[in-house]
């Protein structure tokens, strides 16, 4: 397993703890849900398997991390999601490039 995929299953398991908090809303819920849903297809491009990637998945966990840590202290939980969603998005944007094409 690579450095970004270590870090997107790390970012799974503190998504898939913050999900099963009952505390949140439906909305946030299905959010979460998204997301999971976009870094697990993710962890078999080729760009997450390249050492490129560290700095995109990095913060992915770092968001992650963040995000189940708001949710323990109640916290604002929405802006930290959007924050996941935000580094979510440019690791998918870098992972499929122009065209699904990427130049590494």
């Amino acid at each position: 397993m690579t450095k970004g995929q270590e870090q997107i299953t790390s970012a799974l398991a503190h998504i898939a703890r913050v999900a099963g908090d009952t505390s949140l809303e439906a909305a946030a819920q299905e959010r979460l849900h998204s997301l999971r849903q976009d870094l697990e297809v993710l962890l078999e491009a080729t760009f997450v398997k390249s050492a490129l990637c560290v700095p995109f998945t990095a913060a992915c966990n770092r968001t992650a991390r963040d995000l189940e840590e708001a949710v323990r202290v109640d916290n604002d939980t929405g802006a930290k999601i959007v924050k996941l969603e935000r580094a979510a998005k440019s690791l998918k944007e870098k992972s499929t490039g122009a065209g699904g094409v990427i130049i590494t």
